[in-house]
């Protein structure tokens, strides 16, 4: 009983110390991934644990009501707050996507290549993908070359 209490207190201290500047990140981020559709992302305490996001007209959102599209732009942007924020505490970290535009609609593809090029400034980016169509869009948006992969044989 007294190493749980004294694991919950260092828990509590962890999220006191470093869960505002996550979530200000996370939003920022979920902000410019929808183009500024959702202006603001809070965890939800209660049984399910998980995330409201703020539309820009005030309605709060779970992930189980958005879209699909809407729904993997904020496990995107929870996954860049998250390896942001160990970048910050420990060391650039990597990060490698395998198609994370898939279930996108154009507008949504859009804006993640540009979010994605920002966050390469700080940590090396990775993004793999099969679609032409996302190949030229990064190549237009972030102005980056791609690296063709060799055909298997």
């Amino acid at each position: 009983a007294l190493e749980e209490r004294a694991r919950e207190r260092q828990v509590a201290r962890f999220q006191e110390r470093h869960q505002p500047r996550m979530l200000e990140e996370l939003s920022a981020l979920f902000r410019a991934l929808t183009e500024g559709r959702y202006t603001r992302v809070y965890p939800r305490y209660d049984d399910e644990g998980t995330f409201v996001a703020v539309r820009k007209d005030g309605v709060e959102v779970t992930p189980a009501a958005m879209s699909t599209g809407t729904r993997e732009q904020l496990w995107l942007a929870v996954r860049l707050a998250y390896v942001r924020q160990y970048c910050e505490a420990s060391e650039p970290l990597p990060l490698v996507l395998d198609d994370p535009l898939v279930n996108f609609d154009a507008a949504r593809a859009r804006a993640t290549p540009a979010v994605l090029a920002d966050f390469a400034q700080r940590s090396q980016v990775v993004m793999l993908t099969c679609h032409p169509h996302l190949v030229a869009l990064a190549r237009d948006v972030a102005h980056v070359e791609p690296l063709p992969m060799p055909a298997a044989s």
